[in-house]
């Protein structure tokens, strides 16, 4: 009976520490595979944010480019004005 119980206790340590063994190593896994999750989560959002400063600026260039026609339009019509009006005022010295 003490050798059967003997044997028992051996194969139940033996058992506990495949068992340890086989969680740690489990355990180990996982804390990789949360690791390599969390490293390509930050790459993706580094990506994200890369290409939306792009695309920011990209727009500002774009309205930076359109307010720069419009005031260059709004110089030349203003100038255009001056001269007609400078025209109107010697025409209207000359009668």
């Amino acid at each position: 009976m003490k050798k059967l119980f003997a044997l028992l206790l051996i194969s139940g340590f033996a058992l506990a520490f495949v068992a340890c063994d086989s969680a740690k190593q489990k355990a180990q896994d996982a804390s990789e595979a949360v690791e390599d999750a969390a490293n390509e989560a930050v790459e993706e959002a580094t990506d994200a944010v890369e290409e939306a400063t792009e695309e920011v600026k990209e727009v500002a260039d774009s309205v930076a480019n359109e307010a720069m026609e419009a005031a260059e339009s709004a110089v030349e019509e203003a100038k255009e004005a001056a001269e007609e009006a400078v025209e109107d005022a010697k025409e209207a010295v000359e009668n």
